[in-house]
């Protein structure tokens, strides 16, 4: 959509595009192309290494803005970029900025829609599931963050905050929220006292989509497309490539793509998301869950790793301590136990055990009843306690 002879713009909006190499890959090019389509009626800019060699972008009549090389040589240098004053500075001019990563796709001109909500942060949304996150955003104003990678930002609103973030020196993790820019603008969303605000989720997921949030996945097959999505060719590839082949463009098979199908274990994560908010702001704790008495004594978990943490973490939300944990690697957590499998098979536990675990689960389960365990009274798959947790819950606070 392009402005009308002497039509005055609303927003004063520049489209911030960030890449440190000048071959650029044929999904990449996608992305560029399909920016260019819709959002050519904004200024576009490329953010990039002093280093790099521009001329072949030369015929494009895009403006660069260079930066430090130290900036682009890993996702952690860019977050810092993303956290520099400077940065937004050299955008001073502007209202917004749109950060534009190219794997990033945009679906339609709704950018001054999103501006007119005055929002100072708004991103795909994505879900507090780990213990890390979850002890930040314990009690906040909101209990979800928000990715930069397609993100929209009020220019001032992020040099005014940048300039009052001195007491996140010492916070618990706090070396995790500089080497991720968009923790940290969440967090700083989800506490009042700075003034910086983002959109909520059922806005968020509107805007840009990547995981299975507020049923977004369902609302896309049924045609209500968000403004764009991000890291569109990385994770559910098997959905986007039907929609975006709509928009004119030809793209390799499914299964030519590694890819990451969020779409099951979406679903578990909203569903620890669901439980560990209502349990954070305490309208609810194991108490009120018919049936989880058995396991607020001599708990073991199996499993140690990405869902064993976050399980674990689950737990300790809901006020359920457990006693061990169960993992071929030695563990070293405070109030916890450490046991070796070995252990449990050489002689049989005295406890329920939650097995946190999705790859080998049926190689435990084997090994348990060889051993004389019995699936449901000795152990659980820590999915179905999940699913029944959430259940319970919804019905509860509904």
């Amino acid at each position: 959509m392009e402005l009308k002879s002497g039509e005055k713009k609303e927003f004063n909006i520049a489209i911030c595009v960030p890449f440190h190499k000048c071959e650029l890959s044929d999904f990449e090019k996608i992305s560029l192309k399909q920016l260019l389509n819709v959002l050519k009626r904004y200024e576009i800019i490329f953010v990039v290494p002093e280093s790099l060699n521009a001329s072949p972008f030369d015929k494009c009549g895009i403006k660069f803005e260079l930066f430090k090389d130290e900036f682009f040589e890993s996702q952690k240098s860019y977050s810092r970029l993303m956290l520099e004053k400077a940065f937004y500075k050299r955008f001073a001019s502007y209202d917004y900025i749109l950060i534009y990563q190219l794997d990033s796709f945009v679906f339609s001109d709704k950018l001054t829609d999103f501006c007119r909500l005055g929002y100072d942060y708004i991103g795909a949304p994505g879900i507090v599931i780990d213990p890390y996150l979850g002890t930040l955003f314990k009690g906040k104003k909101y209990y979800h963050w928000e990715n930069g990678g397609l993100s929209l930002r009020k220019v001032q609103s992020f040099i005014r905050v940048l300039d009052n973030i001195g007491d996140i020196k010492g916070l618990p993790y706090e070396e995790y929220l500089y080497d991720c820019e968009d923790f940290l603008y969440s967090y700083l969303a989800s506490d009042d006292k700075y003034g910086f605000t983002m959109a909520p989720l059922e806005i968020a997921s509107t805007f840009s989509v990547e995981f299975n949030l507020d049923n977004s996945f369902q609302r896309i097959k049924n045609g209500e497309l968000p403004f764009g999505t991000h890291a569109w060719y990385k994770l559910n590839y098997d959905m986007w490539k039907a929609i975006i082949e709509k928009h004119g463009y030809r793209l390799p098979e499914i299964d030519a793509i590694d890819y990451v199908d969020t779409g099951y274990y979406s679903d578990i994560q909203w569903k620890i998301y669901y439980i560990c908010r209502e349990a954070s702001e305490k309208r609810i704790n194991h108490k009120d869950i018919k049936g989880l008495g058995k396991y607020t004594k001599n708990l073991a978990i199996y499993g140690y790793g990405k869902y064993g943490k976050t399980f674990l973490w689950m737990l300790e939300t809901l006020g359920i301590t457990p006693r061990y944990i169960i993992d071929k690697k030695k563990v070293e957590k405070q109030g916890l136990d450490w046991i070796h499998p070995e252990f449990i098979e050489r002689k049989k536990y005295d406890g329920p055990i939650l097995i946190a675990v999705l790859d080998n689960y049926c190689e435990i389960e084997k090994i348990l009843k060889s051993n004389g365990y019995i699936n449901h009274q000795d152990f659980e798959n820590f999915i179905s306690i999940i699913s029944f947790i959430y259940k319970d819950m919804r019905e509860k606070l509904s």
